[in-house]
């Protein structure tokens, strides 16, 4: 069960490896399924039910949500400022491109 993430967690601490989960330093990711439950910390946690994904990287946090469950749509939001800073959007367009390919895995099975 939650294969997918788990993969998913690997593949980014393999990006990441000195400072994942350290979300004053560099980077830092929240998954939460519809009930509210998080990915690593509630055992109830259900990917294919992923309801928002925090990503924190240096000084930049986009928000993505899922908005319309039926066509699986989700949008994207960054911190109040609605800025992010040009030298992450590199790292956080790979980190969206992976956390994308495996819940397309999560939803879809592909």
């Amino acid at each position: 069960m939650n294969e997918n993430m788990k993969n998913m967690m690997n593949e980014l601490r393999t990006l990441f490896p000195l400072n994942f989960g350290d979300r004053f330093i560099v980077f830092d990711l929240v998954v939460l399924d519809i009930s509210g439950f998080e990915y690593g910390r509630d055992e109830q946690f259900v990917e294919a039910l992923v309801s928002e994904v925090k990503i924190s990287y240096k000084s930049s946090h986009i928000y993505i949500n899922k908005i319309d469950y039926i066509r699986n749509w989700f949008e994207f939001e960054t911190a109040e400022s609605g800025a992010v800073d040009l030298e992450n959007i590199e790292t956080i367009g790979r980190i969206i491109r992976i956390i994308g390919r495996h819940l397309n895995k999560a939803v879809y099975g592909e």
